[in-house]
């Protein structure tokens, strides 16, 4: 179900049982994400995920840790590197809130319409895709793609979320 779409963004969400098959290029992330949740989590939680389980994905990956639940607020644990390397940033470890962020769509930066849907899938508890244009360098736009997978330590409260990104191989060599 659609979000909400800005004039360069699109966001839209899903039950935590959509069909990973369903989601295109991110199905074996979807997959691997919800073979690590146990019998009594409906989602995994960050410590149970390895290296070797984003194998293909690594540098393409971002981790958000909440850290209110009454706000869109975050820590970034993980900011992949090819990621840090196409956007010309790396906020591992800082924190970002959607209040401080850019109200507008911007296809360089995390936006506050990023964070306050980051926001909605932790407390809808809900997998969000969304993708919209990135201007990179010299005006030109790549298509960009994320999944985002909410994780959760006790199994009831979303406070993190698993993001896999892609961009066309044919732009950027992965």
């Amino acid at each position: 179900m659609e979000w909400k779409t800005d004039p360069y963004w699109r966001y839209e969400t899903f039950p935590l049982d959509a069909l990973a098959d369903s989601f295109g290029v991110f199905a074996g992330p979807v997959a691997m994400w919800r073979e690590k949740a146990g019998p009594e989590r409906p989602v995994p939680d960050w410590p149970d995920i390895s290296l070797n389980d984003l194998e293909g994905w690594w540098g393409w990956t971002h981790v958000y840790d909440a850290l209110d639940p009454s706000e869109a607020a975050f820590r970034v644990r993980l900011w992949g590197s090819r990621l840090a390397q196409v956007l010309g940033y790396d906020i591992t470890g800082k924190i970002i809130r959607a209040e401080e962020s850019a109200a507008a769509a911007n296809p360089q930066l995390i936006t506050r319409n990023d964070l306050e849907f980051a926001r909605h899938l932790l407390d809808k508890g809900l997998i969000g895709r969304g993708s919209g244009p990135l201007n990179i360098e010299y005006d030109v736009d790549i298509d960009y793609f994320e999944i985002m997978l909410p994780m959760s330590a006790d199994g009831r409260t979303f406070d993190k979320i698993l993001n896999f990104c892609w961009i066309d191989d044919d732009v950027i060599s992965r």
